[in-house]
C-alpha cells in the first residue's frame, strides 16, 4: 500500500502487487569471446542478476578473469563459469627462460629451459642447460622467472 497526495485529490492509498528480487553485479561478456582469447577489462560489462541465480562456480569479480583465457567460446551477456576459464600460459614447456635472482649483495640473470608450463605467480621447474641441474622459479611474465631465495636443487 503506497500513500499518495496532492493538492487536487487530497491523500489517496493505492494498491501496488509485484516482486521485489535482491540484485548482485556479475561480469559477462559485452562481445563473442573465442576459444584461447585472452580477456581484458574492455571485453566485461556488468549485469544485475538475482542473487538466487548467482551461485558457485561462477567468475563473480574482475580479478578471477584478469590473465585469464577462455577454454571454450563465451557468448556475450552470459554468466561466465569457473570452468570455462584457465589462468594465461606465460611459459611453455621446453621454452627458453630469463630467470633472474636478487639478494641484498647480488642480482644475477641466467637463461634455462622449462620443464614444465607455467602460468603467472606459479612456481615451475627450469632446467640449467650448463648443469643440467633443475631449479624452482616463480614466473613473472612471458619467459621471465624469479628464482626463489630459497630454493634448493631438485636434482
Amino acid at each position: 500500500v503506497v500513500n499518495t497526495h496532492s493538492a487536487a485529490s487530497g491523500d489517496q492509498n493505492i494498491i501496488l502487487k509485484g516482486k521485489a528480487f535482491a540484485v548482485i553485479p556479475m561480469p559477462v561478456p559485452n562481445k563473442h569471446i573465442g576459444a584461447g582469447q585472452l580477456i581484458n577489462e574492455k571485453d566485461i560489462a556488468w549485469r544485475k542478476v538475482r542473487i538466487k541465480q548467482q551461485s558457485f562456480g561462477i567468475v563473480g569479480s574482475m580479478e578471477q578473469l584478469l590473465d585469464h583465457v577462455s577454454k571454450r567460446p563465451l557468448t556475450a551477456g552470459r554468466l561466465i563459469r569457473l570452468s570455462d576459464i584457465r589462468p594465461q600460459q606465460l611459459i611453455k614447456k621446453g621454452e627458453f627462460v630469463t630467470l633472474h635472482f636478487k639478494n641484498k649483495t647480488m642480482s644475477l640473470s641466467t637463461r634455462g629451459i622449462s620443464v614444465e608450463p607455467g602460468s603467472r605467480n606459479q612456481v615451475i621447474r627450469v632446467k640449467n642447460p650448463r648443469s643440467k641441474r633443475i631449479i624452482e622459479a616463480r614466473v613473472l611474465g612471458p619467459n621471465t622467472a624469479v628464482v626463489l631465495p630459497t630454493t634448493t636443487i631438485l636434482r
